[in-house]
């Protein structure tokens, strides 16, 4: 009958939504940690004018990364990688309002390290789940288009991210704004 879909029609669908949500999600959470980076490497460099202290952020980001990543990946596999990936994004919205909170309170630079290893300790767990979430979202024959849509969506956000929270910055003269943006936007992944 016209307008009937089948049962199966229907599942996938449903399906394809759960990916453009998980997409669009994910989308912005990038526009959010892209905005995020710029906001840290300008609010450190005016607060301290020193170029060692940049250097901090990464090594003080990728350490839990890295000494995390077994771990994380067996957390992803044993545990439902939904709410893993929710818990860490809660994780990444907290930092956010802690550096927020440093940033309109001109609290130590060192809290501004401590924010950051969290934020390491919430990627380590977040991306061995979210990239396992992409497969169950699609169909076997449909996973292929998903990862090229998936790719795409992160390589726009990164060029897009990055020109907002310097825009953002330009016009309010300080990063806070930008940590609030990022954390809305994680938020949003969140709810996606």
């Amino acid at each position: 009958q016209p307008g009937r879909q089948h049962p199966e029609q229907r599942h996938v669908h449903h399906r394809h939504t759960d990916l453009r949500l998980f997409l669009g999600g994910r989308f912005l959470s990038v526009i959010g940690a892209q905005m995020l980076a710029v906001a840290i490497g300008w609010e450190l460099y005016e607060r301290t004018h020193s170029a060692m202290e940049l250097g901090f952020v990464g090594l003080v980001q990728v350490a839990p990364i890295y000494f995390l990543v077994l771990p994380a990946g067996h957390v992803a596999d044993r545990f439902d990688r939904r709410l893993v990936s929710m818990m860490s994004l809660a994780l990444l919205i907290a930092t956010s309002l802690g550096l927020a909170v440093i940033s309109y309170t001109q609290a130590p630079v060192a809290l501004v390290y401590v924010c950051l290893f969290f934020v390491g300790v919430a990627l380590a767990f977040h991306r061995p789940a979210a990239a396992a979430l992409l497969p169950q979202l699609v169909p076997p024959a449909d996973f292929t288009n998903a990862v090229t849509w998936s790719s795409t969506g992160w390589q726009a956000a990164s060029v897009v991210g990055p020109a907002l929270g310097g825009g953002l910055i330009a016009l309010a003269h300080r990063a806070g704004p930008v940590y609030l943006a990022d954390a809305a936007l994680m938020l949003c992944f969140m709810a996606c």
